[in-house]
């Protein structure tokens, strides 16, 4: 594929992307209940506040002001998906919390991973903002339908073992006691999976499910794990860089032999 071709392909994805953003947004605004109007209110405005900060500086958001930007916004999908028992929020909290893993990669990472002639971080994060995009989309289209309901448990359960594994072989991997904690807290999440299975009913408090409240506040843990990990990361990579400076000064200051 040709340069030009390559371009006009990245302007087309990113044109799709931003009107299948804008239309979900204004199709859960008119149409949903208040979680999904809520939610698309938050995650358009966080989409409008990167754009009007491209256009201020003239390039991309810096990655750590992007990162806290996108950790406000998974924290705000928690509060939506615990105040109204929001799946669809739910699942657009946990697709934030992949792309805040992204970040932390990106910022652990020396250089970009190419594809094809394709930047695999620019093109996977382009993939998390049309899957919430879709996510908000899906949870408006299930209340027009009627059919809003939650996931079956043991699917669940499986996928969040599958998920403490991987936990567990990136830990291993990469020597990570962040992924560590993430692995443990997924055992509790395990936990909780295992006391739903074999109670007859949930306990509510005040009209909430603490079933669902502790998943959600598990994965809130999760997300804080992963932006502990990369604030731990960057102020790393600074205080090697400014060792690796002074130590270059002291050298060049020491005097001949």
């Amino acid at each position: 594929m040709t340069s030009e071709a390559r371009y006009a392909l990245d302007v087309a994805v990113v044109w799709a992307a931003t009107a299948l953003l804008v239309g979900s947004c204004v199709l859960a605004w008119f149409k949903g209940r208040p979680a999904e109007r809520f939610g698309a209110l938050l995650y358009f405005a966080s989409a409008l506040f990167d754009l009007l900060m491209r256009i201020g500086t003239g390039q991309n958001m810096a990655i750590v002001p992007e990162l806290l930007v996108d950790a406000l916004v998974a924290v705000g999908f928690l509060v939506l998906a615990i105040r109204y028992n929001s799946l669809w929020l739910g699942a657009a909290m946990m697709l934030k919390g992949v792309q805040l893993a992204l970040h932390a990669t990106h910022l652990t990472d020396e250089s970009d991973i190419y594809i094809g002639g394709w930047n695999v971080y620019a093109l996977s994060l382009n993939v998390v903002t049309v899957a919430i995009s879709l996510t908000i989309l899906f949870g408006t289209i299930a209340f027009e339908l009627g059919t809003v309901q939650g996931i079956p448990v043991v699917p669940t359960l499986i996928l969040d073992t599958l998920v403490a594994v991987g936990f567990l072989a990136l830990a291993i991997r990469y020597n990570n006691l962040w992924l560590g904690v993430a692995m443990m807290i997924k055992g509790a999440q395990l936990a909780l999976h295992a006391t739903h299975l074999t109670d007859g009913t949930d306990p509510m408090v005040f009209g909430f499910n603490l079933y669902a409240v502790g998943l959600n506040l598990i994965t809130l843990f999760i997300l804080l794990t992963f932006l502990g990990g990369t604030l731990a990361s960057i102020r790393a990579r600074r205080t090697q860089g400014a060792s690796g400076g002074l130590t270059a000064e002291l050298q060049l200051g020491q005097p001949g032999v």
